[in-house]
Order: C-alpha cells, then structure tokens, then sequence
C-alpha cells in the first residue's frame, strides 16, 4: 500500500487503492492498514468536500507540496 500511494500523483481514496491493488486484499483490510499507517505517521489524510477521505504520504517522506483540487469531481492532485 505504501508503494502505490508512493507511485501515486494524489492522494488516494481506499476505494482506489483497493482498485489499484486489486481484489486479492478486502477492502477491510486496507482500511485498517490506512488505519495502522495513519497512528504511525506514515500517511495523513486528506478530508475533501465530497465526504471522501483520501490519503497519501506524510511530507517528512515526500517533501511539501500543494495540492489542485477540482470543484466538480473531487479529484485531488499534487
């Protein structure tokens, strides 16, 4: 999980990342590692105006960046 939210250019809904690993992991479980990676400092989430949380890494492992954000979708880009 961390290496696709690593590869991804935005942070990244679980529903994503379950789409982008694929159906072997539940869905469950990504949440829950999203969960455990969260309390650890690995990710930080990120709360749109669509009620969807999205995730991605902490900028001590990325750097700080800014983020585009489209009004009509929701899709978050660095």
């Amino acid at each position: 999980m961390v290496r696709e939210l690593d590869r991804a250019h935005g942070p990244r809904s679980a529903a994503d990342l379950h789409d982008e690993i694929g159906s072997d992991v539940p869905l469950s479980s990504i949440y829950r590692t999203l969960a455990v990676l969260e309390d650890a400092g690995i990710v930080r989430p990120h709360h749109s105006s669509k009620s969807v949380t999205r995730y991605e890494l902490s900028e001590w492992l990325t750097g700080h960046h800014h983020h585009l954000v489209c009004q009509e979708c929701g899709t978050v880009e660095d």
